[in-house]
């Protein structure tokens, strides 16, 4: 189950590095549609890497807790780089990382898992969520969009038979 990277996004502010964001599940594309349920898992993967010279500080990396899901609480975490020095936080339904000490041509991955909420009637929802980047006073850039499609669809049969003996 080792999720496929989509597309990375290049960020030029000064400092080098690319910030691809990938999930597990794999997201639903229009040539591999794919569903999740309510109460699937779904888990969240940032790769930084620091592409570029200098030794990246103060990034802020921020995503927000997709619609129709719930937090898995505790499941917040980084890890891949023990040099890196980063400050995890939660605002609300924002998550929030910010790395220092990101030394040019490493990376680390953040991520953080979600639980899907059932749908209560018949239809479809989409689960879409994008990831946002920058340094203080500089426009956040974002990551490309991940997106699951999640399904219900149910049908009531009602059937009766005639009791014997009665016409």
């Amino acid at each position: 189950n080792t999720p496929e990277e989509t597309p990375g996004t290049k960020h030029e502010q000064g400092i080098k590095y690319t910030l691809v964001k990938s999930s597990n599940p794999l997201p639903s594309t229009p040539e591999a549609p794919s569903y999740v349920n309510g109460g699937d898992v779904i888990t969240y993967i940032l790769k930084l890497e620091n592409i570029g010279e200098s030794t990246i500080n103060d990034l802020n990396v921020t995503d927000a807790i997709p619609e129709f899901t719930t937090f898995v609480a505790g499941s917040m975490k980084h890890e891949g780089n023990d040099d890196a020095v980063v400050v995890m936080s939660q605002d609300g339904d924002v998550l929030k990382w910010n790395v220092s000490n990101l030394e040019p041509q490493t990376a680390l991955e953040m991520k953080f898992d979600v639980t899907v909420n059932p749908l209560s009637v018949d239809g479809e929802s989409s689960i879409k969520n994008v990831a946002y980047s920058g340094f203080p006073e500089i426009p956040t850039v974002p990551t490309d969009e991940v997106e699951h499609k999640q399904k219900l669809e149910y049908a009531v049969v009602k059937s009766a038979d005639v009791a014997e003996g009665l016409v």
